[in-house]
C-alpha cells in the first residue's frame, strides 16, 4: 500500500479524531501551538535559563512539550456539536488525533534499548478505521501513515507489535508498541525497542502521526441573536 503522508506535509486535509470519532472540520480550523514543559529562571546577569520538567525514568524523549487545541467556530452544529457537548459533560480525558507527522528525538544512553513515546502512535492505535467520508475515504493503517525512524541519521526498519512487552527487533530495527505500559514508572507511556547496541550520545528520531491524551479545560458559548459562537479548548495531559 502506498504511504499517504510525508514528513513535510501540513496535515490539513484529513479530519480530526476525538476518541476515534471523526469531526467534520479540518485542522485548518484549529489553533495548536506546542508549549515547552519548562520553568524559566531570570538571572542577575540579564540572561535566563530553561529547566525542562521531564519524566524521571530511562528512555524519555529529549524534549517535553504540551499541546493546547483550540476549536473556535462561529457556528458549530449537528454531529460536531453533539460530540463536543457529550465530551464536555462526560468529563475525564480524551484522545485527539491530528494527521500530521511530528518528530520525537531521544539522546540515547548505553545499555538502554527501550524508549518511550510521549504520545500514542495514531495509525497503530486506529488500525482499520475508515476516515474521510464516503467521497474520499481512507483506511488507517501503518502503511498509509507510517512511522519513520533513524539512528544517527541512518534509517531503521520499523515494525509494530501489540505490547507492552517487546521482542528485540534485531540490528537496524525498531519495534513500536500499541499498548502502553501498565505498571512501573513508565505506566501510561507507549514503549519502543531499538535493536543492536546503543552508545551514549546516539540520536534516535521517530517521525509519525500521534494521538494526544487531552482534557477539556475551557468550553465557551456566546449567543447573539439567532447565532452561537463556541470555543472548546483541550489541553494535553
Amino acid at each position: 500500500m502506498p504511504r499517504l503522508i510525508e514528513q513535510g506535509d501540513p496535515g490539513t486535509d484529513r479530519p480530526i479524531l476525538l476518541d476515534g470519532v471523526e469531526l467534520s472540520v479540518l485542522p485548518a480550523d484549529l489553533d495548536s501551538p506546542p508549549e515547552p514543559v519548562s520553568d524559566y529562571l531570570d538571572r542577575l546577569n540579564g540572561r535566563a535559563s530553561e529547566h525542562q520538567r521531564r519524566p524521571s525514568f530511562y528512555g524519555a524523549p529529549s524534549h517535553t512539550d504540551r499541546y493546547p487545541f483550540t476549536f473556535a467556530y462561529d457556528q458549530i452544529r449537528g454531529p460536531d456539536r453533539i460530540i463536543m457537548e457529550t465530551i464536555r459533560v462526560r468529563g475525564g480525558t480524551h484522545l485527539l488525533t491530528v494527521w500530521r507527522m511530528v518528530p520525537v528525538i531521544w539522546q540515547c544512553q548505553a545499555g538502554i534499548s527501550r524508549h518511550y513515546l510521549p504520545r500514542r502512535p495514531a495509525a497503530h492505535l486506529y488500525d482499520g478505521l475508515l476516515i474521510g467520508g464516503d467521497a474520499g475515504a481512507t483506511v488507517v493503517n501503518t502503511e498509509h501513515f507510517p512511522i519513520d525512524a533513524t539512528l544517527n541519521g541512518a534509517a531503521l526498519a520499523v515494525t509494530y507489535a501489540e505490547g507492552p512487552t517487546l521482542a528485540d527487533p534485531g540490528e537496524g530495527g525498531v519495534v513500536v508498541a500499541r499498548e502502553a505500559d501498565v505498571s512501573g514508572e513508565a505506566a501510561g507511556y507507549v514503549g519502543i525497542r531499538v535493536g543492536g547496541t546503543l552508545q551514549t550520545g546516539d540520536e534516535l528520531m521517530l517521525w509519525g502521526c500521534w494521538t494526544h491524551e487531552v482534557s477539556l479545560r475551557a468550553p465557551g458559548l456566546v449567543m447573539r441573536g439567532q447565532s452561537e459562537s463556541h470555543a472548546y479548548v483541550f489541553v494535553e495531559v
